[in-house]
């Protein structure tokens, strides 16, 4: 039997084909929809509410650990270079 240093971990995560990431923590912040009002005809008094725009908040990952470090540190630092695909 093979050592996994993945085994441990709950979450597993497949960012640009890096697959062997592992996180103990995933969190999400608050999703949001907004809310708009139209009235239908000329009747002021009635006013049907339909779905805006949807905000998605940051996803966390704590704890985690990769099989592939270089690779993701590849990924990241072509990130923050302005290199997005």
């Amino acid at each position: 039997m093979r050592p996994d240093p993945l085994r441990n971990f709950r979450f597993r995560v497949d960012i640009a084909g890096i697959a062997q990431i592992g996180f103990n923590e995933a969190a999400m912040a608050e999703t949001t929809t907004d809310v708009i009002e139209d009235r239908v005809g000329t009747d002021p008094t009635h006013a049907m509410k339909l779905s805006g725009l949807t905000k998605y908040g940051n996803v966390t990952l704590k704890y985690g650990v990769t099989t592939d470090s270089k690779k993701l540190f590849d990924w990241h630092k072509a990130i923050l270079d302005g290199q997005i695909q």
